[in-house]
């Protein structure tokens, strides 16, 4: 994946392609896109064709952007955000110093939703902060000791409460405690 300007902001490992078609590009002007076929591979994340246009337009993410896609599209989002994230050099990890940061709960529809949403609080806009409740423990766990522990206030947590799978709410939750993470549930 490239941004506008022709600079990769993403890579996927492909084994075997073939391409089916070549036409101008509907999104970005004076580009082309191909249509491929990767042989049995297939995207897990289809809305992430819609989403990476944005990604790549060169015009920096804007917090909360990604509540601007229907929610059915959250994990199409959190895929982009995470394959922008490791490409750009960037680990698993908090890498802001902040003492307390705020997440807010008021848009956590499905589970993607919260791992967006605690992404964008603790990395700032288009942010990675997990996916999974492993990957969420990665981040955690390899964040610098010398940065401050973390102290998460969860607004509108009772309405995340309300739309979260339990189970996926639950084992979220263990991984930020059993990492030593100050939570206060508002």
């Amino acid at each position: 994946m490239v941004d506008a300007a022709g600079a990769p902001l993403a890579y996927y490992y492909v084994g075997s392609a073939e391409i089916r078609s070549v036409l101008p590009s509907e999104t970005v002007d004076g580009t082309t896109d191909v249509l491929t076929s990767f042989f049995g591979y297939t995207l897990p994340y289809p809305g992430a064709r819609e989403i990476w246009p944005r990604w790549a337009s060169g015009v920096p993410i804007q917090r909360g952007e990604w509540r601007a896609y229907p929610p059915e599209l959250y994990g199409s989002w959190l895929h982009v955000a995470q394959q922008a994230w490791f490409s750009s050099g960037r680990r698993a990890r908090r890498y802001g110093d902040e003492r307390e940061y705020l997440l807010d709960g008021s848009h956590m529809i499905n589970i993607a939703g919260f791992y967006c949403a605690l992404g964008e609080s603790v990395n700032g806009p288009g942010g990675y902060c997990g996916s999974n409740p492993s990957a969420l423990e990665d981040c955690l766990i390899s964040t610098p000791q010398d940065v401050a522990p973390l102290r998460l206030v969860w607004q509108n947590f009772r309405v995340a409460e309300q739309s979260l799978d339990p189970d996926e709410l639950g084992y979220a939750l263990e991984v930020l405690r059993h990492n030593g993470v100050d939570l206060v549930l508002d």
